[in-house]
């Protein structure tokens, strides 16, 4: 999966334009991609980043949100995703990273987290 790293939450975990309540901590799945890995929406999990450079990029505690977006894509906030990004992947003329395709691995966690709720 790729995932897209965006703004457009405020601090206190409110994008009420995308629907998203309670915390930033959030990973945005298509239903279809959902159901395929097995995820259920609110569940807990980790993002790593899907490179062989021999460094370990990792996110926890993220909670999954069903949500229209393509499918084989997620999507995370920054600046907390921003550990998944390679300082290597970035555009070639202007060196700003990446953030917008980074290749990942999504895992269910085994602890709990707070995570953020749709309505």
């Amino acid at each position: 999966m790729s995932v897209a790293c965006f703004g457009g939450m405020n601090s206190s975990g409110v994008a009420p334009f995308r629907g998203i309540y309670g915390s930033r901590e959030v990973v945005l799945m298509h239903r279809n991609d959902m159901d395929r890995f097995g995820i259920t929406e609110g569940e807990i999990v980790v993002l790593e980043t899907a490179v062989n450079d021999g460094v370990v990029r990792r996110v926890e505690n993220l909670r999954v949100v069903a949500y229209n977006i393509p499918e084989g894509c997620i999507a995370g906030y920054y600046p907390e995703c921003n550990p998944l990004i390679p300082l290597w992947h970035h555009a070639e003329k202007s060196k700003v990273p990446a953030a917008k395709s980074i290749p990942v691995r999504v895992r269910v966690s085994h602890v709990s987290g707070i995570g953020a709720r749709r309505t």
